[in-house]
């Protein structure tokens, strides 16, 4: 989506930008009945994906959701200029009757005559939430109307409640009665807002309350028996994420019980997106327990939830690329070209364009869970006899994957995401702290907490921002402890970006920065900076960036050359990944940094061609739990009793949305 120039101007006039209105009977009428309708009575518009003229902060978004309230509104439109037409309500010279075929010029021509500043959200009709009657009209107008009536109340806790006690259910209950309504589409309309309302700050249901209600939700979703198409799952997997998010410590849990029904149905059923996304946070809650829980994976335990894991990831990683094959706004002739390029600029040139932007995302999706790939179970994915013997392992081999998959961040993420760049850095120093924390790895440790910390300033507009959301602190604490590592660092070399990262701590709420702040200090210690000497430099984006890049110019000046903000020729990358080629090369030994990169590339290429026949792998990996049996007890995250408590606490029969939702709020009081 391009962002143009100027937006439309308002509703009629003149007013310069729109486009002269064309010749003819239908628009002259359309004209008179839309510009009463836009200045008499809100009325409900949005754009679809293919008349977006510009995009505005916050605004574009909110336009593609509701592109099919769009479309209905105009048809209604369209039909009431048709009527006025029928009833003789023409100018003079307006001739012939309004034709189907002219229905898309006429919403070209009605996209250039509205304000969408004014006229899309805000115009919303909400009156009719305040009495608790149902609301009215066809289902997309519907959805728009209880999503704008929830962002009107946003911050009000109780009075939302009641918006969704009362309009919300007397409007579900409509919709259960009159049967036009699927119940995906019943349960979208009520969870979508209110999914919205807790990421803005007023969430509704949290914690148990949470959970109760989602299973309540997911057995009255789980009744639809006929009309299950990919939407139906994607809502499911929305219902899942909300629950693992807010429902606290029984909603991390009850959500592994959601994401197995969903991967038990398999990518042919449910989309390659949900098997992505279930497969991959699913992979990372066992990954997560076993880091924070060695004791219970000892000996044999171990081996098997890695293995667990491991085939999890590569599930997740398959559907990345089957959803990748299939989606023609990523997979475009300019991304294979930024891909290729990407490839070269590292030094290992793909066979082909189509395979290197395959491999691009593959090692991105494998980097979301890093850990996963400790031990690569290589018989899943069809490699040569004896693979397995003298395959990569450990961590190094996890800071392989890191680093290659930060740097195709670098190429790919410029638009959104950047916050995954600094931490995929972040991740690889961690892991190679794992592998070896002494001087061994210190300099490949600074490099890439550098380069990790460098990216979160680049983007970032204030000191919240690149320390807190990009993940700049993590990388920042990371880069002074290898520093202390490294033999004959002079002190008055880190002395600005000491006093900047100070600055920092001045700057920032003590409660939440104190932990970081006594790590930043203690490593000054040990690098003999005096910090009682010290004027300290207030903290912006640009004021560390600079004592960073001085601090880069010393310690590892390759660090320092590609302007990372403009990365439009990837090979502007050449010279940093051949600097951190180096310095694994000396961390890991020659020998077996290339085998790791000989070992990844093996990888890529085996999890490209499982993507060719998406089912076929999904039953290689994920069919042995199809059963009665699943990856969660398996990998000895829960007992086989805790599953079937869990199984049964995760569904609770529902027959009617509306009284379920009615009954959760009844007795409401904000979190």
């Amino acid at each position: 989506m391009t962002e143009s120039d100027h937006p439309p101007n308002g509703v009629g006039g003149d007013s310069a930008g729109q486009r002269a209105i064309e010749p003819g009977g239908s628009h002259r009428a359309a004209d008179r009945v839309v510009e009463e309708a836009m200045l008499s009575k809100p009325v409900a518009v949005a754009l679809s994906n293919q008349n977006i003229k510009y995009q505005e902060e916050g605004t574009a978004e909110k336009l593609v959701e509701i592109a099919d309230a769009w479309r209905a509104i105009v048809s209604q439109l369209w039909s009431d200029a048709a009527k006025a037409m029928t009833k003789g309500d023409t100018a003079p010279g307006d001739a012939g009757a309004v034709a189907d075929e002219d229905f898309d010029d006429f919403a070209d021509w009605l996209v250039e005559r509205v304000d969408w500043r004014k006229a899309v959200l805000p115009r919303v009709a909400a009156s009719d939430s305040r009495t608790g009657d149902a609301f009215d009209g066809p289902l997309e107008l519907v959805m728009l109307k209880v999503r704008v009536g929830a962002e009107g109340l946003q911050g009000k806790p109780p009075e939302l409640a009641s918006f969704f006690r009362g309009a919300v259910a007397a409007t579900l209950r409509r919709l259960e009665e009159d049967g036009m309504a699927t119940r995906e589409a019943q349960v979208d309309l009520v969870i979508q807002p209110l999914i919205r309302l807790a990421a803005s700050g007023t969430p509704i249901f949290t914690g148990n309350g949470l959970c109760d209600f989602a299973a309540g939700v997911w057995d009255y979703l789980d009744r639809e028996k006929q009309q299950r198409r990919e939407g139906f799952f994607v809502t499911q997997l929305n219902l899942a994420q909300w629950v693992g998010q807010w429902g606290g410590k029984t909603g991390r849990e009850r959500v592994r019980y959601y994401y197995h029904r969903l991967l038990s149905e398999g990518p042919q059923a449910t989309g390659s997106a949900v098997v992505k996304v279930a497969a991959n946070n699913l992979a990372g809650q066992i990954a997560d327990d076993i880091q924070m829980r060695p004791d219970k994976y000892r000996d044999g335990n171990l081996a098997t939830a890695s293995r667990v894991v491991n085939r999890l990831q590569m599930l997740s990683t398959v559907a990345r690329l089957s959803e990748l094959d299939a989606d023609g706004d990523a997979n475009t002739p300019a991304a294979i070209e930024l891909a290729s390029g990407f490839w070269r600029a590292l030094g290992r040139p793909q066979a082909d364009g189509a395979a290197a932007l395959r491999s691009a995302h593959a090692v991105m999706g494998m980097a979301n869970v890093v850990s996963a790939w400790n031990e690569v179970d290589w018989t899943v994915v069809a490699p040569p006899p004896n693979a397995n013997e003298g395959r990569s392992a450990g961590e190094g081999w996890q800071a392989t994957i890191s680093v290659h998959a930060a740097l195709a961040r670098v190429v790919f993420n410029l638009a959104d995401d950047w916050d995954e760049i600094p931490s995929a850095f972040f991740n690889a120093g961690a892991a190679l702290g794992r592998f070896d924390d002494g001087p061994m790895t210190a300099r490949l440790r600074f490099a890439v907490n550098a380069v990790g910390l460098r990216w979160a300033l680049e983007r970032a507009t204030e000191a919240d921002q690149a320390m807190a959301a990009y993940h700049g602190v993590d990388c920042a604490v990371n880069l002074l402890g290898a520093l202390t590592e490294i033999e004959g660092v002079i002190p008055k070399t880190v002395e600005p970006l000491a006093a900047v990262l100070l600055g920092w701590g001045t700057q920032a709420d003590p409660a939440e920065v104190q932990v970081d702040v006594h790590r930043i200090k203690a490593s000054l210690s040990q690098l003999h900076v005096d910090i009682s000497r010290l004027s300290v430099i207030p903290f912006t984006p640009v004021s560390a960036g600079e004592a960073l890049h001085a601090l880069l110019a010393v310690q590892s000046p390759a660090l320092a050359v590609p302007d990372i903000t403009k990365p439009a020729d990837p090979l502007t990358l050449a010279p940093l990944a051949r600097e951190l080629s180096q310095l694994f090369g000396e961390a890991l030994g020659e020998e077996t940094y290339r085998q790791h990169l000989d070992d990844l590339d093996a990888l890529l290429g085996a999890l490209a061609r499982q993507a060719d026949v998406p089912q076929d792998a999904w039953q290689k990996l994920y069919g042995q739990w199809h059963g009665e049996s699943n990856p969660i007890v398996e990998a000895g995250l829960m007992t086989e009793d805790a599953w079937h408590r869990l199984a049964r606490d995760a569904v609770r029969p529902t027959e009617s949305l509306a009284d379920w939702l009615s009954e959760c709020l009844r007795d409401f009081a904000p979190p």
